[in-house]
């Protein structure tokens, strides 16, 4: 379980790093260009607008930051809940036999309620990153 759950982690990481990594060296050149532009067709309200974006990169920074450490409780909640699985699959004779079906299922269904519990935070942080992500632009212009 942990092996999967470690993968995914990782194939995640990659799939984000795949459409960010271009952003790496261009953004720099591509803010200059859009300052100076700014600045000769709209005055000080460009760079102003500009400051706005600057200010909320560390916020969305702080929120990245939050939402690795909510994907790891995720991670290991998800490797607690594969291992019990594990183990609830493998001696499921013994449970039949003594009719333990609803403990368990009861203790299954608290670890993927924690699970839930963790996933819904990181999920709450990561609609807020987006949301700066999108309107920053828009806000700016006000």
């Amino acid at each position: 379980g942990k092996v999967v759950n470690l993968m995914s982690n990782d194939v995640n990481r990659f799939d984000i790093l795949s459409y960010l990594l271009c952003y790496m060296w261009s953004a720099p050149i591509v803010t200059i260009i859009v300052l100076v532009l700014l600045w000769h067709e709209v005055g000080w309200a460009g760079p102003i607008g500009m400051g706005v974006i600057f200010v909320v990169t560390p916020i969305q920074s702080v929120f990245g930051k939050l939402t690795s450490r909510y994907r790891l409780e995720t991670a290991l909640c998800t490797d607690k809940r594969i291992r019990s699985m594990d183990e609830i699959i493998s001696g499921i004779y013994v449970i039949k036999l003594y009719a333990w079906e609803k403990p368990f299922a009861q203790l299954i269904s608290l670890a993927r309620k924690l699970e839930l519990k963790t996933v819904l935070k990181s999920n709450v942080i990561r609609g807020l990153y987006m949301t700066f992500q999108l309107f920053t632009t828009r806000a700016a212009l006000l």
